[in-house]
């Protein structure tokens, strides 16, 4: 019988995407407003919700007309507006004039008040700075009404290098907002065009500095931050394509495989294996023995391997080997270029992979 490989997993109904992920990108009020309008659309495309922007950024001759002009463009586009403010921009601007042209989120950054906090609450959902806000402080907001459905906790991100955090302690930071039922915004850099003076890239993890994108972006997500935005002006088409097919749910990494699994997607099982990953939805339904690139039994990490008959029922599964894996029972169908193994570690049943020549 005829089967459509490429829809296989599709028919086996298991949702893949990924629980909880949202994305968004900044603009800069030193920006046009037509430029601005490009970001905007770039980030709808790869499925994004927010967009950020600063009223901190002394480097830039800020224009309150091109916020409220900004504001209105995100909310007529469907975009939430994040606008971060510190006690001089608050006191510089009218920041209630915003409301007149429409929503906005509030990032509270340094040296505003609880009072202050809790008044701008009245008007605009409320985003507080990780690196500033106590526990003590958070649990007093709330006794004097703060909503906490209608706030979020964003880290800073980091222009000077060697000043960013470490992956782990974001980790820890987060898991304490998320037992207090706050979703947490974390930054990645852009790799297309990145925020003056120091052009060095705006990311919260210092090594996401010099990564790939879409690793930094993984990472941010792997320690549980349930919006991952843009610090830096642009990121690259490359950049969008991989946001867009994470959002579906899957990785695109380079590699051979043959002719038959063209376009297809390999998900792991919940019940995953220490040293391979394994798509058990081919079995019994395809046989690639005759595929063999090799006559090897010594398999390394990246190669792509098909289950023989000497397996029994369990025949016709794809495998992608972890670690090192010593087996006469498996023939070796393609690899995954070396350049890409890293992506392995990130391939579950939510998340899947697929292997392009």
């Amino acid at each position: 019988m005829a089967i459509n490989i490429c829809n296989l997993n599709k028919e086996l109904g298991v949702d893949y995407m990924i629980n909880n992920f949202e994305t968004g990108m900044s603009v800069f009020l030193g920006s046009d407003i037509e430029y601005i309008s490009q970001i905007m659309d770039k980030t709808l495309e790869l499925g994004g919700k927010y967009i950020f922007t600063s009223l901190n950024y002394l480097e830039e001759n800020l224009d309150f007309e091109v916020l409220k002009q900004t504001v209105a463009l995100a909310n007529k586009k469907g975009l939430s507006m994040i606008i971060d403010v510190d006690d001089l921009s608050i006191r510089k601007f009218n920041i209630e004039e915003i409301k007149k042209v429409g929503n906005a989120y509030l990032r509270i950054d340094f040296r505003i008040t609880e009072d202050e906090i809790i008044a701008f609450s009245k008007s605009f959902p409320i985003v507080l700075n990780a690196s500033i806000i106590s526990l003590e402080e958070l649990k007093r907001l709330e006794m004097r009404g703060l909503d906490k459905d209608n706030t979020l906790i964003c880290h800073n991100y980091f222009p000077k290098p060697d000043t960013g955090m470490d992956l782990e302690k974001i980790r820890e930071i987060n898991k304490i907002f998320h037992e207090c039922g706050y979703k947490v915004i974390s930054f990645v850099p852009g790799d297309l065009v990145q925020r003056g003076p120091l052009y060095k890239g705006l990311p919260t993890v210092e090594e996401h500095r010099s990564m790939r994108f879409l690793r930094a972006v993984l990472e941010c997500l792997e320690v549980e931050s349930d919006i991952v935005l843009v610090g830096d002006i642009d990121i690259s088409k490359a950049a969008v394509d991989d946001l867009k097919r994470l959002n579906k749910g899957y990785l695109k990494a380079r590699g051979t495989v043959p002719k038959e699994l063209k376009d297809t997607i390999f998900y792991d099982r919940t019940d995953a294996a220490k040293k391979l990953i394994r798509d058990s939805s081919f079995r019994g339904k395809i046989d690639l023995t005759d595929k063999k690139i090799s006559e090897t039994t010594e398999f390394t990490r990246g190669d792509i391997m098909f289950t023989t008959g000497e397996f029994d029922r369990y025949f016709g599964e794809i495998e992608i080997a972890k670690e090192v894996i010593k087996s006469k029972e498996r023939v070796l169908i393609g690899r995954v270029h070396i350049a890409d193994l890293w992506m392995l570690d990130y391939v579950t049943d939510k998340i899947g992979i697929k292997i392009e020549n």
